[in-house]
């Protein structure tokens, strides 16, 4: 006869998970220790319960599933009776992707205890680089879990030979100080997360040079700590990429740290790829704002010294199609990604090409129809049109002076402003 007991509540120590089953006294059952149909029979009493995870302590073996619908002669499947062949005809066919060479891979690390400054100063350095965090707790169990959690969650899970890294995010490889100490404890006897917390990580940092680097201690008491693990992405994707990879991290700890307890809940995460994926999208988000402000300032200084609107809207216009042209040939021609790189040379060459025109625009502004310079450069001009007229060289075409005037015929528009183009040209150069 089954007897049902009393719910039975149940906590996962390592993990604090805590989950209320069924209790049922069933009795002694009949149970065959073996696989083939002569394994011994033995009688034994159970209790039953559900919904709960199976024990795994040391020492404890699993008896296999045993089947409630038969008699009161059960009889037991354990694992693994099934086909390994079958088994594996029935897995999911599975890609591997290619692995990153092992020098360009990253490395993202996770900190719990450390605060970095709120804010930071226009000029001058901050007034203080970072701070402990007063809420992490690093003896209590609670946060002892949070910090498993984090290197122990399927996300995280390193590749195996022959195996797929975890999906999302890719780990390779995990260096987790906690992972060592569980270990480490379990070697001692006794039972994660520790009760005795200071002194068992002291004894574990005295075996382990590596961890000790992971954990900050101030007289005697874990102020904070990092766990890290080795992704398999290059340190040299685009930033676009890189930012998609660590909006993934941000959700992966924002998940961990909202089933953490507030002892060990702010934990945050950094890697050298969010800094430069950051700081390449500032570079490449303001490079329409830089060009606009560059090429407005050029415009607004010509209009100053040379005091013609015409003459700054013309060296605008041109400034303008030096740079369309210049991203036109590196984006078009030769297809590249618009990277920081390629932001600062167009910006550079925003100044250079004002540079110049406005030196010239401001040189032809001041030149004036009676400038003498400008009468010798067009008298220059006069003689060169004649040589080609009589097939005669400049050098035999004197005009006298007071013939010069007479001589000179008069000037149209357009001649005037090659002649003051030419003498602003020669100018600059």
């Amino acid at each position: 006869r089954i007897e049902e007991l009393q719910s039975l509540a149940f906590e996962v120590w390592e993990t604090g998970a805590v989950t209320t089953s069924p209790l049922f006294d069933m009795g002694e059952i009949t149970i065959r220790t073996m696989l083939e149909e002569e394994g011994e029979l033995c009688e034994v009493d159970a209790l039953c319960f559900f919904t709960a995870e199976k024990c795994d302590l040391p020492g404890w073996h699993s008896a296999g599933t045993v089947d409630l619908s038969k008699s009161r002669r059960l009889q037991l499947h354990l694992p693994g009776s099934r086909d390994p062949i079958a088994r594996a005809l029935q897995a999911p066919a599975v890609s591997v992707p290619a692995l990153v060479a092992p020098k360009k891979r990253i490395d993202i690390s996770v900190i719990w205890g450390l605060r970095a400054p709120k804010s930071t100063p226009l000029v001058g350095p901050p007034d203080e680089q970072w701070s402990f965090d007063p809420t992490f707790e690093a003896d209590n169990p609670w946060a002892q879990r949070a910090v498993l959690s984090m290197c122990s969650h399927p996300q995280v899970t390193p590749l195996q030979k022959n195996a797929i890294p975890s999906p999302g995010l890719g780990i390779l490889e995990r260096k987790c100080f906690i992972l060592g100490f569980v270990d480490w404890l379990a070697q001692q006897g006794r039972r994660f997360p520790s009760r005795d917390f200071e002194n068992d990580l002291s004894g574990y940092l005295s075996t382990s040079i590596s961890a000790a680097g992971d954990v900050w201690v101030v007289r005697g008491k874990v102020t904070a700590c990092k766990v890290a693990v080795i992704a398999n992405v290059q340190h040299e994707v685009s930033y676009v990429a890189g930012l998609d990879y660590m909006k993934k991290w941000d959700e992966y700890v924002a998940a961990r740290n909202s089933e953490a307890s507030v002892t060990a809940n702010r934990a945050w995460h950094t890697a050298a790829l969010w800094v430069r994926s950051e700081a390449e999208v500032a570079i490449v988000g303001s490079t329409k704002d830089t060009i606009i402000i560059s090429i407005l300032c050029g415009f607004a200084g010509m209009l100053v010294f040379t005091r013609d609107p015409i003459l700054a809207t013309l060296v605008l216009f041109l400034v303008v199609g030096i740079i369309c042209g210049l991203a036109f040939f590196m984006v078009t021609v030769m297809g590249w990604d618009i990277g920081p790189i390629e932001v600062i040379s167009l910006v550079v060459f925003v100044g250079y090409s004002v540079t110049y025109s406005l030196h010239v625009a401001h040189n032809y502004a001041e030149v004036l129809s009676s400038d003498p310079e400008f009468l010798k450069f067009e008298d220059m001009a006069l003689k060169r049109m004649k040589a080609r007229r009589r097939y005669k060289s400049p050098e035999d075409l004197e005009l006298p002076d007071e013939a010069r005037e007479d001589e000179r015929p008069p000037r149209t528009a357009r001649q005037s402003r090659l002649g003051r183009t030419r003498v602003a040209i020669l100018h600059v150069g």
